[in-house]
């Protein structure tokens, strides 16, 4: 008698597997985060090259430089063109910049969240 090794690849292991109010046909997938001091210096590049070149899903930024967090300035409206540009949305608060990759948060949206009428 021959053994079946065949794995089910629809097989979830995820909590979410058994939330009714997941879809059914939801895959696992990895998501890359990462934390980032910047120490308070000025680049409006530099956090979305890390994000993109490392492939990064959620990337938070400490201690950002306060020009980049003050949503009066050119240098916040330049950055934010930067992640607009990336495919990237960017969370402000006072003392964290969180990145987050529009690919990875829609379809998880899209898929558990009805739309509001």
């Amino acid at each position: 008698m021959q053994a079946n090794n065949t794995k089910n690849k629809n097989h979830n292991h995820s909590p979410l597997a058994n939330d009714p109010e997941m879809p059914h046909n939801t895959t696992e997938t990895i998501i890359k985060i990462s934390t980032w001091n910047q120490n308070t210096r000025y680049s409006p590049t530099s956090a979305i090259q890390l994000a993109t070149q490392n492939d990064i899903d959620i990337l938070t930024i400490q201690e950002p430089n306060q020009k980049i967090t003050d949503l009066h300035t050119h240098e916040h409206m330049t950055f934010n063109q930067h992640v607009t540009k990336a495919n990237y949305t960017a969370y402000y608060s006072q003392k964290t910049i969180t990145l987050l990759r529009n690919s990875t948060i829609q379809p998880y949206h899209r898929a558990t969240h009805k739309p509001i009428s």
